[in-house]
């Protein structure tokens, strides 16, 4: 069967090529090379073979060989290696808008037939491309098993891809020369997003360094170039890479939020300092020598207010993040003592005191203020933590959610997914109502759909692509049980939501640590949410008279005990007093 084209088809695609290349007949697998007739002489199946003294032998003699175009309809596929052809919709895209670049190379059988040997890929993507031709380089062949198992496995396993790092430069430099993203996706079948990101991380120096020299992958690489002028955000990134790669999308979110916290910070910096106002980063305590505004009183007693201590010496603001994540700012007064300030009830407390008997009773009073102060400061770093974790919650639900978008839009669901789907309509009935009523709205965000009123989106995929259900009824279940989460989870976790996080877990999904925290798991302690222990206090007799501020008053009817008992009382109803005044401080605080 001829199976060269006609001139008809050369002129229907103008794509006939004739042209002689060099190519070394080794290439095509001449026999003449097996030793067959010793039997105990293993043949030889390379290159060049070797002499007896193992000196390489003169390279064979080239050949001219020439490259026809070819019906891919027509040729027959030689048993290959590959058993498995993955012909991937890219690929099938870039041979029908640019056809067979490289040539496939075979022989002609005995009938005349084009029997291919190298790029059976190539060829079936041509069929389903609907190319018509495609170049072929044909020859003498060995029909020898063994030396095409050989060379057909070289061709596979010895072949490199491009790096990313060469890639992007290279989508780069198409840029440079004219060519827009969408236009280079559409001449390489390249997604536009895998441009776009390419094309970015070649224009930052230090994501192509990190693509080349760390093996990034080009969106861990953009991630580098979004930090580029944030040295400590870029070594934390590169450390994940390096040791944690899994996490580097948590690590990315959180530096992002810390990022923008920052910058809601310096904002009410800005505004607080442009009003001539000093802003403080100093801890406020008792022992740190700045107080907030509204517990400290002048020697006479008069309490102070914004109104009548603004712009007074050491009047300040310290800015302080709520639990909500927004920032404001609170008045304090910094080295209030040197200033004639003292805590609010200090006076009373000094005239109650002087009932008490001296070194004995300020010593207690010391004990009590140490006791009260250690107290305030667990109290303290349990709010640290709270903040610390609810920022981090909500970091990781950025990733969490964005790697679930991805998730239901993958070509095939989880192996339980179905199971996933029947127990959450069965198990968890409120969420699933609550979503319902909600309009399935982080359902339609996973799809990419947008919600418009009166319009089911949901329904129509499913009526427009039933093949579809399947992923609509998961992502709706999925969609149902994350809406449903809360920052509270990893406080008070419970059994629903432990299922679900360790689900996401054995699906692939890298839980961060806070996110570790719902199935029990506690991270160890960063600098975010701990600082060391306060130093135990040790006071003399004067310093406990100069705190007594945080002491509680003693009683008037206990003047009549005995010495002993009344200070055995006054101890104790002082240490009760003492807590609840430290509560309060701390509440104001």
């Amino acid at each position: 069967m001829n199976t060269i084209i006609t001139t008809e088809h050369e002129v229907e695609q103008r794509d006939r090529i004739e042209q002689e290349v060099a190519v070394p007949e080794a290439v095509l697998l001449d026999a003449d090379r097996l030793i067959e007739s010793d039997p105990n002489v293993e043949p030889d199946l390379t290159e060049g073979g070797t002499d007896a003294d193992g000196a390489d032998e003169e390279p064979e003699v080239e050949v001219d060989i020439a490259v026809e175009r070819v019906d891919p309809n027509e040729v027959l596929i030689e048993t290959n290696v590959r058993t498995t052809v993955a012909l991937d919709e890219p690929f099938v895209r870039s041979i029908k808008r640019h056809g067979v670049i490289v040539p496939v190379v075979g022989y002609r059988n005995e009938d005349g037939q084009v029997v291919v040997r190298f790029g059976q890929r190539r060829i079936l993507a041509a069929i389903k491309a609907g190319r018509v031709t495609v170049p072929a380089q044909l020859g003498n062949a060995s029909d020898d098993p063994r030396i095409r198992i050989i060379h057909q496995m070289t061709e596979n396993v010895h072949r490199a891809s491009m790096t990313e790092a060469d890639e992007a430069v290279a989508l780069y430099d198409l840029t440079l020369d004219g060519l827009t993203p969408t236009r280079i996706a559409q001449e390489l079948a390249f997604k536009p997003a895998r441009v776009k990101t390419a094309v970015m991380v070649a224009g930052s120096e230090v994501a192509i360094k990190a693509v080349a020299s760390q093996q990034l992958t080009l969106d861990q690489a953009l991630v580098l170039a979004e930090f580029e002028d944030d040295p400590d955000a870029l070594a934390d990134l590169s450390e994940t890479a390096e040791r944690y790669p899994a996490s580097f999308d948590h690590t990315a979110q959180r530096l992002r939020a810390q990022r923008e916290r920052r910058q809601r910070y310096q904002a009410v910096v800005d505004e607080y300092t442009a009003q001539g106002i000093t802003v403080t980063e100093e801890p406020v305590s008792y022992y740190s020598g700045t107080m907030y505004l509204d517990n400290l009183e002048t020697g006479r007693g008069k309490e102070l207010t914004v109104k009548n201590y603004r712009g007074k010496p050491g009047y300040a603001v310290t800015i302080e993040e709520d639990d909500e994540g927004n920032y404001e700012a609170i008045p304090v007064v910094i080295d209030w003592a040197s200033h004639g300030l003292q805590v609010i009830g200090t006076a009373a407390r000094e005239s109650n005191a002087e009932a008490a008997s001296g070194g004995d009773a300020a010593i207690s009073e010391a004990d009590t203020l140490a006791a009260v102060e250690a107290e305030r400061e667990r109290k303290r770093a349990e709010r640290r933590e709270l903040i610390a974790n609810n920022r981090d919650w909500a970091s990781a639900e950025v990733v969490r959610r964005e790697w679930l978008a991805n998730l239901v839009n993958r070509k095939s669901l989880p192996k339980n997914g179905a199971a996933f789907v029947a127990t959450t309509l069965a198990g968890n009935t409120g969420q699933v109502i609550a979503a319902l009523q909600d309009g399935n709205r982080l359902a339609h965000t996973f799809l990419g759909l947008e919600r418009t009123y009166g319009q089911n989106k949901l329904v129509a995929l499913v009526t427009e692509a039933p093949t579809k259900a399947a992923t609509v009824s998961f992502t709706i279940a999925v969609a149902a049980i994350e809406d449903s989460i809360t920052r509270e989870a990893w406080r008070y976790p419970n059994e629903r939501n432990k299922a679900y996080f360790a689900t996401l877990r054995d699906w692939g999904y890298t839980l961060s640590d806070v996110e570790n925290i719902v199935l029990g798991i506690t991270p160890a302690k960063t600098e975010d949410t701990a600082e060391a222990e306060p130093e135990a206090l040790t006071l003399d007799t004067n310093e406990a008279n100069e705190v007594q501020a945080e002491a509680a008053e003693p009683d008037a009817d206990n003047q009549g005990f005995e010495e002993g008992d009344r200070r055995e009382a006054d101890d104790a109803e002082a240490d009760a007093v003492a807590e609840a005044e430290a509560d309060a401080l701390a509440d104001a605080a």
